[in-house]
């Protein structure tokens, strides 16, 4: 793995300066860390055992004492499992000249960072986000809509949504608790006329347009614990072309996975981030300066270690065909 230049030093004081003031808003609007929570790990590389879902579930022969005293015995079979994390990152260069220069007007080293920031979280956002809307990856783990949401009165997705959580249920015991989506699907969701009356009627809220409609609302009535939604979007040209515009987070499809939040690496989940920290990573990229005498500038590295991993395959299930 690549080291730090011999002179790297943290910026604390940059680190700080960003912590109240939100970078870019893409970046602002990152769900990821939420997708694929943060597990902390000791070293670079290595293995751990998991408890595969029908472990859990699976409860054996009659578990009465025995006659002798003695209690049914068996012992947890762990699945094997690795991480091996990776360095993510990149570096700004801070001229000295135009740091004069531009002095009066911002900080060019704090700008530089912010956007150092800002790239290293969308790159992360698009990375999961690859994970968890490629419909290559389900290969009968879908379930199609019966029309497209964005048919505000002809569609269900409160019916569709019930449905792709009984084919996972079947499918592994498991019933999702997180939906995830673009911000585009979000918005034909507010505005369903079933979502709108089921909200009504089942006591979730009592909105009187559209636009009064919570995730919290949306949350009672599809029966989850949590509904993400990534509104991050990210320009697919190259610099100095014309820009491409996109959402990271698909507007074609709603994704359903289990996702464990209790920080204990043995249970089944969707998806985790192993982050490695004895190189000086920190969770969401840990801030450093070195000097480049051959431009005489200051260069600000944002570099963070992770893996990011789709642990069970099996507990996700995505939502084909919203998309009208």
């Amino acid at each position: 793995m690549a080291k730090p230049k011999t002179n790297a030093r943290a910026r604390l004081d940059l680190a700080m300066s960003m912590m109240g003031y939100p970078i870019l808003a893409a970046a602002a609007e990152a769900i990821a860390y939420k997708v694929s929570p943060v597990f902390e790990v000791d070293s670079q590389a290595g293995n751990y055992g998991d408890v595969p879902a029908a472990e859990l579930l699976t409860v054996g022969d009659d578990r009465r004492r025995n006659s002798d005293g003695s209690y049914k015995r068996s012992k947890i079979r762990f699945g094997d499992r690795t991480w091996a994390t990776t360095e993510y990152g990149g570096e700004g260069e801070v001229d000295d000249r135009r740091s004069k220069q531009y002095g009066d007007y911002f900080d060019h080293e704090l700008l530089a960072a912010q956007v150092e920031q800002n790239r290293n979280m969308l790159g992360k956002e698009k990375r999961i986000a690859d994970k968890v809307m490629d419909s290559s990856l389900y290969t009968g783990q879908t379930t199609a809509a019966a029309a497209g949401w964005g048919s505000w009165s002809t569609s269900n997705p409160i019916l569709d949504i019930h449905n792709a959580k009984k084919a996972m249920w079947t499918r592994t015991g498991f019933r999702p608790n997180t939906g995830i989506c673009s911000e585009n699907t979000l918005l034909e969701l507010i505005n369903n006329d079933a979502v709108f009356s089921k909200i009504h009627s089942q006591g979730a809220g009592d909105p009187a347009k559209p636009s009064d409609i919570t995730i919290d609302m949306l949350k009672k009535v599809f029966l989850l614990d949590e509904i993400l939604v990534g509104k991050a979007s990210i320009n697919l040209a190259n610099v100095n072309q014309a820009l491409s515009i996109s959402s990271v987070w698909s507007d074609s499809y709603f994704q359903l996975s289990y996702i464990d939040h209790t920080n204990n690496i043995a249970m089944p989940t969707a998806y985790r981030t192993f982050h490695w920290d004895e190189d000086g990573s920190k969770v969401g990229g840990t801030i450093e300066d070195y000097t480049d005498d051959t431009t005489r500038a200051h260069v600000i590295r944002v570099r963070e270690d992770v893996d990011e991993q789709e642990v069970d395959s099996t507990l996700k299930q995505l939502i084909t065909g919203i998309a009208a």
